[in-house]
Order: structure tokens, then C-alpha cells, then sequence
């Protein structure tokens, strides 16, 4: 039986996100740069659109660093791909895209690197709920 969305922690759903990025779920423009030691490389679009899938709220758009993080509907934000930054960066709110524009950006291959990476996500969750029996 599936797992209901919502009913992921979010501490959970970040471990299982964080473990799902490779270099194929990476943008690709950025795969040149990606590596183990910072797998949040490239995964900014891709990582808002799975959060939005489990919680819903608000995907916020940065234009001049090209990030995308989420804002969910409690008021929490969750940008688990700030951490590909090595020197700090300012980021601001230039737009809210609609998360099934986004998915649909063809030269980033995002619905396709949002698909491998939801379904890995899917799996590792599901390996939890099993180890816990």
C-alpha cells in the first residue's frame, strides 16, 4: 500500500531526497560541476517540484542564481539545495512558477529528472516503512 503523501516527515522526506541525487538527476548544464561531496548541485528545480508533490505550497523562484525552493502552506520554507552554495549568496523571490510549467522545461529535461528522482524517493521510502515492520 502506498504511503500517503502527507503522512512523510519531513525529515524523512529530505534524507530520501537527499539520497536519491546523482548526477543523472542533475541539471545538465551543471553536471560538469557535480560531484559526491555536493550532490545538491543542479537538483534545485527538480527537488521543489518532488516537496511540492508531498506537501503542496508555493515553488519561489530566484532568476539571477537560477534556484528554486519551496515555501509550503504551514509558512515553512524548505530549500534543501542551499547547501550547493560554497560562498553565500543572496537569494531573492523573483517568481512563483507553476509547478507544472516548470516540470515541462524540455532543454533541462526536467520532468524526466523529476520523474527518475520522485520514483527513487518513492523507493527509498518505502524500504523504510518496510525496515520498520
Amino acid at each position: 500500500m502506498p504511503i500517503p503523501k502527507s503522512a512523510v516527515e519531513r525529515s524523512t522526506l529530505e534524507e530520501s531526497i537527499r539520497e536519491a541525487w546523482s548526477i543523472d538527476t542533475c541539471y545538465p548544464a551543471s553536471r560538469k560541476h557535480w560531484t559526491p561531496e555536493n550532490p545538491a548541485i543542479g537538483h534545485c528545480a527538480v527537488t521543489a517540484l518532488v516537496v511540492h508533490s508531498f506537501y503542496g505550497g508555493k515553488i519561489y523562484r530566484c532568476s539571477h542564481q537560477n534556484h528554486y525552493w519551496n515555501r509550503l502552506d504551514d509558512g515553512t520554507t524548505m530549500d534543501l539545495t542551499k547547501c550547493q552554495y560554497v560562498r553565500p549568496v543572496k537569494i531573492c523571490i523573483d517568481s512563483v512558477p507553476d509547478p507544472a510549467t516548470l516540470a515541462k522545461q524540455r532543454g533541462a529535461e526536467t520532468n524526466e529528472r523529476y520523474e527518475l528522482l520522485l520514483g527513487r524517493v518513492h523507493a527509498d521510502l518505502e524500504r523504510r516503512k518496510t525496515k520498520r515492520r
